[in-house]
């Protein structure tokens, strides 16, 4: 399979789908989007260290709680459609279940996979430090550099993805066998993992077009949470390309 092809199934997963990604997303989605339209209209958002600095505390308090609800309602929607796309559980209630075993396992891996981006962007950035230096200055080939440093931790983060998906199944999948699970398809993913970027990009850029009015809040609304849909069918994809390897 190409990456094409891999990132094309991720695609089809959710539009061949729609009825069954709608009910297991759009409720919560929607709800979502409203809570972040009420508190940004109570608190602007703080995007800056100056922003947070210099806001109340009662506006913090709203920002943090916005975000957590976006991070929670995320976790909520991954886990039920990872399982919808690998078990086949179609939706049975008008919220989906919430399995808060499965929601703290895949928040704690989460956290372990930034972790360990966190530790690669590091090393990246000393390594890239050190080259500076060496060429006296931060010209056009640190700028290239930066770029590699970043594209690795994008396929870092790829390379080790399985590990959510198994964590939305109950499944304990350590660092080491995902790692290796998904070496025999690392050009697979980094295509599927540009292309998916690209689009991503393509949708906001298109997102200027429609400023922030209505038809903004509406174009966000949609555009997001197709990224969202697309982005775990692509995880998916991925643990199942992983996971037929582990079968061999």
């Amino acid at each position: 399979m190409t990456g094409y092809l891999l990132f094309k199934h991720a695609v089809q997963r959710v539009f061949r789908n729609l009825d069954d990604a709608l009910a297991i997303s759009g409720l919560i989605w929607i709800a979502t989007m409203a809570v972040l339209i009420l508190s940004s209209a109570i608190a602007p958002p703080l995007l800056t260290v100056d922003d947070w600095s210099a806001a109340s505390p009662f506006a913090r308090w709203i920002n943090i709680g916005s975000n957590m609800t976006v991070i929670f309602v995320s976790i909520w929607i991954a886990v039920e459609w990872h399982r919808f796309a690998l078990l086949g559980e179609r939706p049975q209630t008008i919220l989906p279940p919430l399995r808060r075993s499965h929601l703290v396992d895949y928040f704690v891996k989460s956290l372990l996979i930034l972790l360990v981006l966190f530790g690669v962007m590091m090393a990246g950035l000393m390594v890239l430090m050190l080259l500076t230096a060496l060429l006296g200055g931060f010209g056009a080939i640190s700028f290239a550099l930066v770029f590699v440093v970043l594209v690795f931790v994008v396929l870092v983060f790829y390379r080790i993805s399985p590990l959510l998906p198994a964590a939305a199944m109950g499944e304990d999948m350590k660092l080491a066998a995902a790692w290796a699970a998904t070496k025999p398809y690392t050009a697979q993913i980094s295509q599927a993992a540009i292309l998916l970027l690209m689009g991503t990009f393509a949708m906001q850029v298109l997102g200027i077009l429609f400023g922030q009015g209505l038809f903004g809040l509406i174009y966000s609304l949609v555009t997001g949470w197709i990224a969202l849909m697309v982005g775990v069918s692509l995880l998916s994809s991925i643990y199942e390309l992983a996971a037929s390897k582990a079968d061999r």
